[in-house]
Order: C-alpha cells, then structure tokens, then sequence
C-alpha cells in the first residue's frame, strides 16, 4: 500500500489526541518550516519528527 504524508493529515491525527493546528504550528514545527512543505511527503516527514521530538511524543 502506498500511502503519502501531508501536513493536512497529520495535524488532523494530533487534533484527535487533543493537539490544537496552531499549537503544533507554534511549538511542534522548527521556524523554518512554511506552508509550501506541507505536501512534500519527505519534507512532512522530516517535520513530523520535529514535532514528535518537541512535544515527546512517541511515534514508535
């Protein structure tokens, strides 16, 4: 199955553990970080591990 990465859908799977958009926006993603990544699977990628990382949470 080939399944791809978007922001969109990763920020609805946080919402649904009670992580608000904006707080992961703010806290989660590095400053560098804008909207033209947010479809780029290994760049969503490379920012989902930042979030995980600043907000410990463990996505093994």
């Amino acid at each position: 199955m080939n399944q791809s990465l978007s922001m969109a859908s990763l920020l609805k799977k946080l919402s649904a553990i009670g992580l608000s958009e904006s707080d992961v926006r703010r806290v989660g993603l590095p400053s560098w970080w804008n909207d033209e990544l947010n479809e780029i699977p290994s760049a969503v990628l490379e920012g989902s591990a930042h979030i995980a990382q600043r907000l410990h949470l463990d996505v093994s």
